[in-house]
Parts: structure tokens; sequence; C-alpha cells
């Protein structure tokens, strides 16, 4: 490990919540992942699996050949039918766990050496406080990512602008120290049990895909911070549900895609094969802007949601066969949205309008080694 962090010599104990859909075996390897890491730094640990509504017997399986985790309460496996949440079944894991420090991932993740502990040491010497973001590697990728984070355009999209990048003011001496940053991807984050079960968690009532990483912002508005653990690693986990599929018609890749002759391009042609990874979720464009309409109304208030509104509006080109769909999806958010609008609107220190005026993330003069 490059980068070692100062180490309190404390050891809360860890809840690994992990949210999976159809993904044995990989699970497995994410598991052990976890154990290595919690078992090596000697924190007391529980891990949480809870099941999406999986259709190739993942819990099953797991609880047979996990069983004396099972039987030792190492590991609870949850199921939760529902509906299709991807993200929100970590607010149901959340329930289930005992531990004072929320570890919440996805079913497919490597966890590199020193990670999980530095995140942990940090968020106590930030006196228990904060959501915590290590950096990641995008699936496909060819180099690891050092800061996945979301900058500005919020007011224009909602989700801003993706930036890899990593503020000058964080690097000292060449050492990227842990910062604030306005939210970030959450494929692996941190959270106290108790500041997560206080904010709520994640925004309840996202669909399938996308929105989910707009729940950070809570921290913000409700008087914590938000963190990147920049000397830390999380990766993506090659292996779920691989299936070759053909490609309809020219198309060029955001990431890296291995195709059927061995190569890995961002571009293929109309009649090539390509390897996709694919855990069986559903999800079309119209469930992606309802979560982000839902998160601009419960996070900004009505006019968020009518900004939202209107951009999704102006994709569509004004398009009347969609206007009733469109004033429906928005009559739904406001429902959907209503009580936890009005929890924001009780609790926040701060709109998110001064949020973005402010800029608190923006501040490097305290930033230390972790």
């Amino acid at each position: 490990m490059l980068f070692e962090p100062i180490d309190t010599g404390k050891r809360p104990k860890i809840s690994v919540i992990l949210g999976v859909k159809n993904e044995y075996p990989v699970i497995l390897g994410t598991l052990m992942s976890f154990v290595e890491e919690l078992e090596f730094w000697e924190y007391p640990y529980e891990l949480i699996v809870v099941d999406n509504a999986s259709n190739d017997l993942t819990p099953y399986i797991l609880k047979d050949k996990l069983r004396r985790w099972v039987r030792e309460k190492i590991l609870k496996v949850v199921q939760y039918n529902d509906r299709d949440a991807n993200v929100t079944v970590r607010n149901v894991g959340a329930k289930h766990a005992d531990g004072e420090l929320l570890v919440l991932g996805d079913g497919h993740l490597s966890v590199a050496t020193g990670t999980i502990h530095g995140m942990a040491q940090w968020w106590l010497r930030k006196g228990k406080m904060g959501f915590i973001h290590p950096a990641i590697h995008i699936w496909g990728d060819t180099r690891d990512i050092k800061c996945y984070g979301y900058l500005e355009r919020l007011r224009e999209r909602f989700w801003g602008n993706l930036s890899r990048a990593i503020p000058q003011e964080a690097i000292r001496n060449g050492v990227q120290l842990p910062h604030r940053c306005i939210l970030a991807s959450h494929c692996c984050c941190m959270s106290g049990a108790d500041e997560f079960k206080k904010f709520g968690g994640y925004i309840e009532g996202l669909r399938c895909y996308g929105g989910g990483e707009m729940s950070t912002l809570k921290w913000w508005l409700l008087g914590s911070e938000v963190w990147m653990y920049a000397p830390g690693l999380i990766r993506h986990a090659f292996g779920v549900n691989a299936k070759m599929r053909t490609l309809s018609k020219n198309k060029r890749f955001r990431n890296l895609v291995q195709f059927e002759d061995g190569t890995q391009r961002h571009d293929g042609k109309e009649g090539d094969k390509y390897i996709h990874y694919s855990r069986g979720y559903n999800w079309t464009n119209d469930q992606f802007h309802h979560n982000f309409m839902l998160a601009a109304y419960i996070l900004g208030g009505y006019e968020w949601l009518q900004q939202r509104y209107a951009a999704y509006w102006e994709m569509r080109k004004g398009n009347a066969r969609y206007l009733a769909d469109l004033k429906q999806m928005r009559n739904e958010v406001l429902m959907e949205g209503r009580k936890q609008r009005e929890f924001m609107e009780a609790n926040q220190v701060m709109t998110l309008d001064e949020l973005l005026e402010k800029k608190p993330w923006e501040k490097y003069d305290d930033l230390e080694p972790g």
C-alpha cells in the first residue's frame, strides 16, 4: 500500500451491505474481498446481502454454501421482491444492520488493500460524520480512476458533469489526499449507521436505475459533509452474467468493450459481436428521468422539479405524444416525494441553491494525510 492511513487504534463494528440481483458466483468474490480487508485490520463485522428478486437462486445458494457464516450470524441474507430497487435496497439492509459503520456497495466489487480501513479511520477522525467514497475503477477502462465526482451543471441538468480529475489543492507532494466533494459515484461508500438512519438513507421511490448518487447531497443539506477518500480504491469485478450480443448498427461505447475477436475498443460496426454484462435489471429512459425529477423535488423543491421537467420536455423536443406521460410522471413524483420533501424542509440547514452558491466542498486549507 502506497498510502498509510493514520490509525486511531479504534475498530468500530462494520456492516457491509451489498445489493445483488443475479450476481452468483461473482458475489462470492466480493464477500471474500471484504472479509480479507476487514479481518486483516481486525475489525468486527457482519455481511448483509440484500437480494433484489434474483431468478438465479442467488440467496439460496449463498445460504447453502456459507451456512456456517449464516449460523454464526456473520452473514445475513435478506430478500426484497417489492420492485427493482438497485440502490434503495441498501436502505433495506441498513434496517438489519448492527454495525456502527455501514459500507454500502454493489455485489461485484474488489477492495484494494487498506481502503475500508482508511475510510473508517478517516470517519473516526472527522467526528463520526460524513458520507465517504473511495476512488473507483470503471468497468472496461484502461486505468484506475483516482476521483470520480460530479461537478457543476447541477442547475442545468441536475446530475452535473462527470469529472475524473482531482483538485490540485488536494495533492500534497504528489500524494492524493482525502478531500471534500459535492457528490460522487456510489458503487461503494461509507456512512455512520446513526447518521444514515437519521438522514433517511437513500431517496426512497427511486426506480431501477439512476439518481441514487443525488442522495448524497442530503448530507450537505442536513449539516454533514461528503468526502472522497482518494487514497483508497474499489474496482468493479467483471463476470456478471456475461452474454454475447450482436450490434444492430454502428455504435461508439463510452468505455472499452470486449469484442468476440479478442480486441478491446470503443467502437463497433453493425454485425460485430461483443460481450455484454447484465444483472437482469430492466430499465427505461423514462425511469431514469423519473428518478432525477424525484431527487430534484425532494432535495430542491418544486422549482427544481419544474426545471428538470422542462429539461426533459426539451429533450423530447416538445413531442405532444409524450406530454400526457410526462405530466403523469411529474404528478407521481409530487405524490411519492411529498413526505421526504417535508422532512428536508424541516431539517435542512441550507437549501440546494445556497449549497451551490457557498460551495463548501471547495475547502482545502484543513486537508491532511489520511
